[in-house]
């Protein structure tokens, strides 16, 4: 495939107009047509790293920034240092292992020598909007987040905000560890000089831009974290602000009670002036229900309310927490539509004390969470039990219950994509084992007691069953020995037509070699005068063909006589057949084929295959060795015979015309099988003929 790459490279190449500028290549390298185009250029060199394979430049010009990589290099003199003026060229290829097009660069040099380039100071929102790809940049940004790499955990991100717009970095963990230490870096402000790349990075195809620090003492420390990190400012209202401007912010705080835990990680706090945010914490355990605290964390919203994520939370002491609302019963109906029918959420819930009233459907336990589904006017509502799962003590589904709780509006997160995030469901947060009661329990006839009647009553059906088919196959195994007796006397009978059909083809055997001697004894009789050396020669087949009538009659005899098609299997069959000819000693069978696996007439051809290759092999070959092997591999037979005799040239072995009928009948057997015939042999090396089979099993 590479072969293939580089020989359309250079086609295109010839073809296509020369890249010959930074931003021109830019461009050209995410596009998979201009795969095989040409570029050339002269520009500076503002930054190198390493790769598997080669190096990675990145390099500059008047037009803009652009990467060119070279793959398997070899060093080149002098060695480019940043700031030298390069004079670069190769094409557009494709990485077979990243599956992505690149700048390949095939020939660079030293042009002239050049002052180490200055970074260009920019802030995240102008590294966002891609001018300045590829280029070495400064920012000084704020530590928003840390997300380490689930893909390479060689590799964490650092998310760092600055003027209402984020960028990640990616750093090595370890590099991390050696610039906080143990100290959480969330908050501090970070003074950055690296290359801000808008590639895919590994395996996700679609990151965005990406900030990567250019050397070791890339990354300095301006501010360092806050040594009390709830000391930040109140969380507002961001009424003017847009949602994207929202999630840029540095952290924020907010004071209120915990009105309910979800999920053990989602605190809905309500603050003194009744304003309603959820606060997902970052790690740890939650605080429970009824509880003042303070949360600090990142805000972002869900276009209904303003929220705190990655957050972390203390105990608020010396307040009063505001009297707890009264939870009223609502149809859920109410919660979902207007009177007419139609859909429309009331997201004022959010937050509120509830009560409905309904069936329960199921129980779950899962990870530490406990949820149950209750069925409330035909519409399944989910109540999370996280913050008390002893009140699912004695539930059971089908009990009629009244549970309490905080409505929470299950909503999807702003994101350019989703400009109207929707409510997805709503679910009910129980504060306490209080919050349900059971208003009925289910009636005892329940559908898994009729599953268990029914069941009963299943098993003894199967047990009348298997009585019936105890005394059925009683009957039917009289009936098979009565069967078993016409089978022998049908047997029988096809022993004799079996019989019939070899004295048949016996017949016909040896009236075409009788034949054949009358036409050798008529041609040496005319040639008895003229050519006396000729007479004899005919004379001389003749012979052999009587030998092989002679043979054959034998053969035959012998068979109407033996009892080898009625062995159990075909070792035995073989050793029987062959013992008139072939002393054990000589002879070694491994037949792992059984006897059923064949008709009479598959057996009977075999069995006269096998004794005249080895009565050949021992005969005309000399052997004193003989194996005979077989097997059945995918519905065909293969068996070879394979001596350590004299050993001939198949192409030159000697056939009718010689009066060697031998070879020329086990070809015809082979072919009224649709088999094949081959021979391996050299002279003084033996002989291994082989023979397939389609077969025909008896049953």
């Amino acid at each position: 495939m590479t072969a293939a790459l580089a020989v359309l490279a250079a086609v295109a190449a010839t073809n296509a107009a020369v890249i010959r500028t930074a931003d021109d290549l830019s461009v050209s390298v995410y596009d998979r047509a201009e795969v095989g185009r040409g570029f050339a250029m002269t520009a500076t060199l503002i930054h190198a790293s390493s790769i598997h394979d080669g190096m990675r430049y990145n390099v500059v010009d008047p037009s803009g920034a652009v990467i060119v990589e070279t793959k398997n290099f070899a060093r080149f003199l002098p060695e480019p240092v940043l700031g030298d003026l390069l004079s670069v060229s190769g094409f557009i290829d494709f990485g077979c292992n990243s599956l992505r097009e690149y700048a390949h660069c095939t020939n660079i040099a030293v042009i002239s020598h050049g002052p180490q380039p200055k970074p260009v100071e920019t802030t995240c929102a102008k590294l966002l909007t891609g001018k300045l790809d590829f280029q070495l940049v400064k920012i000084t940004a704020d530590i928003r987040d840390v997300v380490h790499d689930e893909i390479d955990p060689k590799f964490a991100f650092v998310v760092l905000a600055g003027e209402q717009a984020m960028i990640p970095m990616d750093i090595a963990p370890d590099r991390l560890l050696r610039i906080f230490g143990e100290t959480d870096p969330i908050g501090a402000k970070l003074e950055v000089v690296g290359i801000c790349t808008a590639s895919p990075l590994a395996g996700r195809r679609h990151f965005g831009r990406l900030l990567t620090p250019s050397g070791p003492d890339a990354i300095r420390i301006v501010e360092p974290p806050p040594a009390d990190p709830f000391d930040a400012p109140e969380l507002g209202e961001f009424r003017r602000l847009q949602p994207e401007q929202i999630a840029s912010l540095g952290r924020h705080r907010v004071t209120g009670t915990v009105v309910a835990v979800e999920r053990r990680r989602l605190l809905i706090v309500r603050t003194d002036a009744n304003k309603i945010h959820n606060v997902v914490l970052a790690s740890g355990n939650p605080p429970p229900c009824g509880t003042r605290i303070t949360a600090v964390g990142f805000p972002n919203t869900d276009l209904y309310r303003i929220n705190l994520a990655h957050a972390i939370w203390r105990y608020e002491t010396g307040a009063v927490a505001p009297h707890e609302e009264a939870a009223r019963l609502v149809d859920v109906r109410s919660l979902l539509y207007d009177a007419g029918g139609r859909r429309k959420i009331d997201s004022r819930r959010h937050g509120r004390a509830i009560r409905l009233a309904g069936i329960v459907r199921a129980l779950r336990f899962a990870d530490g969470e406990s949820d149950l589904n209750v069925e409330c006017d035909g519409h399944l509502v989910n109540v999370d039990v996280s913050a008390c799962p002893s009140a699912l003590d004695g539930l059971e589904p089908g009990c009629e219950v009244e549970v309490a709780g905080v409505c929470a509006m299950e909503t999807e997160k702003w994101s350019p994509e989703t400009v109207f995030p929707s409510i997805t469901g709503i679910t009910l947060v129980m504060r306490g084992p209080e919050d349900i009661r059971i208003t009925a329990r289910p009636p005892w006839w329940t559908p898994g007691r009729l599953l268990a009647a029914i069941g009963v009553l299943l098993a003894a059906i199967v047990g009348i069953l298997a009585w019936n088919m105890m005394l059925r196959r009683v009957s039917e195994r009289r009936g098979r020995e009565l069967a078993a007796e016409q089978v022998a006397h049908v047997e029988s009978k096809l022993k004799v037509y079996e019989r019939t059909r070899l004295a048949v083809e016996l017949h016909d055997a040896l009236s075409q070699n009788l034949a054949g001697i009358s036409f050798e004894i008529d041609a040496a009789e005319r040639l008895s005068l003229s050519d006396g050396r000729g007479s004899q020669r005919h004379l001389e087949v003749a012979s052999r063909s009587l030998d092989s009538c002679r043979a054959v009659l034998k053969n035959c005899i012998w068979d109407l006589r033996s009892n080898a098609l009625e062995d159990a299997d075909m070792d035995t069959a073989i050793r029987r057949t062959l013992a008139p000819h072939v002393d054990d000693g000589v002879l070694s069978v491994r037949f792992n084929v059984p006897r059923d696996r064949f008709t009479d007439a598959t057996a009977h051809a075999i069995l006269c295959i096998i004794r005249e290759l080895v009565l050949n092999a021992i005969r005309h070959g000399g052997a004193t060795r003989v194996l005979v092997a077989g097997s059945i591999e995918n519905g065909r037979m293969l068996f070879s015979v394979k001596d350590n005799g004299a050993g001939f040239d198949p192409a030159s072995a000697p056939g009718s015309r010689e009066g060697h009928y031998g070879l020329l009948g086990i070809q015809e057997r082979v072919e009224s099988f649709d088999g094949d015939f081959s021979i391996e042999s050299a002279p003084g090396k033996g002989a291994k003929a082989t023979v397939s089979l389609w077969i025909k099993s008896e049953s």
